[in-house]
């Protein structure tokens, strides 16, 4: 009979909503933060193993330049590889981008030590460009996969906090994976003479950086392959996977990822200091070159240390420089970041640092349903109908009616209603949220908003790759020890570090914040504080970090203007997944993000890194090309600083031509 067969659809459906309830975000969430940092770690650490590279295939500047520019122009086509994650979904592009990354990364691998020895030097050249931009490929469909997944899966009061998380890792990617190379294959930096010889490892210690490349392309399996094919649900249709999990997500379980973020943060930063002090503790014992052959007879000393002959040169609480030697050498060989020996309980306890609080998720219970921490994600399309939706205004995108609705659906695919942005509301809706406006990124590029955005990330990138690009000169020039260099770096990253993290958390904070009557503009005519007026904030922080860098004549004042351009590199990340997902929408946001991460990078890069800095640089050089003075980056820094000011026009310009979004939410 007809009833009971209704009544048995009925309850079918039923069971699946129950089901879908107790289904949260955490899983997605524990395998977006093991796949962030992979990205990272691939993308910036290039500097890394480039002179080994250099010196293992005999390349000029000019052709490592080359190769280095080919990942560069490869951002420009990011938006491709975020259509792919639109299309085929996030578990499809990670399983993509992951075993792609570590086949290339092989294949690099293997040429650059000659294990595929290539002697035509323009078939080289090719091959490993084409290699690099299919690596940027590879980690841009991980990056647009993660952050699609978080947009679509965390609610209101959450989703900025994981956001800034991810964008943690991906900005601690490339130190956590130098110190876990160093963990494995021991430092790039000490004698040859004790490495260990072996057929698959490179005998020198320059050549030795290369295995960083294996190294990357295991991690790409371990840790982006392997939990999205666990963890992460297929795209059975043309509905995401994601938008129905329930946000589960709790303070503690954010906890356990800030305290994971930090105590990696401080483990990268320690390392680089513990490096810096050796290498002064070098030079105060004759040099640093002194040590090495020291460092290479040590071995076989340091086990049959004569402690009354070493010690009995002991005057006036001094030892003598031969005994300051030998326990010096003695303890870099054993607890040293740049030790020649492998240290695998470093190794695990990175890798657990790492894995282990995004792991957590799975085992801290998440938030209970129907409680007062509960946070759903309410886009409240069942509402609202379309113009030609049928009259009881039913939603096509409700998963739970996904069953009655198969018929119809495939047909109402011919008119791609997420796409038209022809709404009207049922009666008594009134009062009631609007749904959110999907735009395609054609759609989106014909906006005032997207150049309007486009403009603002373009500076504040390419401000931070003028730093990160050419610090090294910059110290050079001011006559600042080299050893700030390294440091310098390390501040750098731990300040735009930090602040992904915290950008992200305020700024969601912030959409509920009581402002006060002075402020009611950048609140974009509704309660709280609008998101794109964090980046009037990372505009004023970068043009203050350039104006002191073009006047800084101390290391103090120096270091000052690194960390700030680091906060105003790092603050531009979160903010542009965030914005990009609430005002063009979640339906497209892999394409759409994915342009402005590529177009920001590229355009910042090549306007502000290349064309200006390097243009200035180069008109102040000596014979030996070389710079020295203040005025080889001044009136780099002054470009930029001024750039950063009109930034905050455009920011202005963006909180005004959004401020309906800001007011719906």
């Amino acid at each position: 009979p007809l009833h009971i067969l209704n009544n048995h659809h009925s309850t079918a459906i039923e069971q699946q909503q129950q089901i879908k309830k107790q289904l949260t975000n955490l899983p997605l969430l524990s395998t977006c933060y093991m796949a962030a940092l992979t990205t990272g770690a691939t993308t910036y650490a290039f500097s890394f193993y480039s002179n080994a590279l250099k010196s293992s295939l005999h390349l000029s500047q000019n052709q490592l330049d080359t190769l280095s520019s080919a990942i560069f122009c490869a951002g420009i086509l990011s938006w491709m590889p975020g259509m792919v994650v639109d299309s085929y979904g996030a578990r499809f592009a990670i399983l993509l981008g992951g075993i792609g990354n570590s086949i290339h990364l092989t294949c690099y691998w293997m040429i650059v030590t000659e294990r595929w020895n290539i002697a035509n030097r323009n078939v080289l050249m090719v091959l490993l460009s084409v290699l690099g931009v299919l690596i940027f490929v590879g980690c841009a469909l991980v990056t647009g996969s993660v952050f699609k997944v978080i947009v679509e899966s965390c609610g209101k009061g959450t989703k900025g906090k994981a956001v800034g998380c991810a964008k943690g890792y991906v900005g601690v990617g490339s130190g956590v994976y130098v110190c876990l190379f160093r963990a494995l294959f021991g430092s790039s930096t000490t004698s040859s003479s004790t490495l260990i010889a072996s057929n698959n490892v490179p005998q020198t210690p320059e050549l030795n950086s290369l295995n960083f490349l294996i190294m990357a392309a295991v991690l790409s399996f371990l840790a982006a392959v392997l939990p999205a094919l666990c963890l992460l649900p297929k795209q059975t249709s043309r509905v995401s996977p994601f938008k129905n999990r329930r946000d589960g997500t709790r303070s503690v379980h954010f906890r356990v990822i800030y305290a994971g973020l930090i105590l990696l943060g401080v483990w990268v930063i320690g390392t680089s200091l513990v490096e810096i002090e050796e290498e002064k503790i070098d030079n105060r014992h004759g040099g640093g070159n002194s040590v090495t052959p020291d460092d290479s007879l040590i071995i076989h000393k340091t086990t049959a240390i004569d402690w009354d002959e070493d010690f009995s040169s002991l005057e006036n609480g001094a030892l003598s420089s031969t005994t300051t030697m030998t326990l010096l050498n003695f303890a870099r060989r054993k607890l040293s970041p740049s030790s020649p020996e492998h240290h695998w309980g470093a190794a695990f306890l990175l890798l657990m640092l790492w894995w282990g609080p995004a792991l957590s998720l799975l085992v801290i219970p998440p938030r209970k349903e129907g409680t007062d921490e509960e946070v759903t994600y309410e886009r409240n399309t069942q509402d609202f109908r379309y113009d030609d939706d049928d009259d009881d205004g039913s939603d096509n995108n409700n998963e739970a009616n996904e069953g009655e609705l198969e018929e119809t659906f495939l047909k109402d695919d011919d008119i791609p209603l997420e796409r038209s942005r022809r709404y009207r509301k049922t009666p008594g809706t009134e009062n009631k949220i609007e749904p959110e406006q999907n735009y395609t990124m054609l759609e989106m590029l014909r906006t005032v908003s997207a150049w309007l955005m486009a403009w603002t990330c373009v500076i504040l990138v390419g401000g931070g790759t003028v730093m990160t690009n050419n610090i090294g000169q910059m110290t050079e020039a001011l006559g600042f020890d080299a050893n700030l260099t390294p440091a310098s770096l390390a501040l750098f990253s731990a300040a735009q570090a930090a602040s992904r993290v915290i950008t992200g958390a305020v700024s969601e904070a912030a959409l509920s914040w009581n402002l006060p009557w002075f402020c009611g503009y950048l609140s974009s005519g509704g309660k709280g504080l609008a998101r794109p007026a964090f980046l009037v904030v990372a505009s004023l922080v970068s043009a203050a970090a350039h104006f002191s860098l073009a006047i800084a004549t101390t290391e103090e004042g120096f270091a000052l203007g690194v960390t700030l351009s680091g906060v105003a590199f790092g603050m531009v990340w979160p903010l542009m997944v965030l914005i990009t997902g609430e005002v063009f929408g979640t339906l497209h946001v892999g394409a759409n993000y994915m342009f402005f991460d590529g177009f920001s990078s590229a355009a910042g890069t090549l306007l502000l890194s290349k064309f200006v800095a390097q243009t200035v640089y180069d008109d102040h050089e000596t014979d030996d090309n070389k710079c020295f003075g203040t005025e080889c980056f001044q009136l780099s820094h002054m470009i930029v600083s001024m750039l950063s000011l009109t930034c905050i026009l455009s920011s202005v310009g963006l909180i005004w031509t959004t401020k309906d979004v800001y007011r719906r939410s």
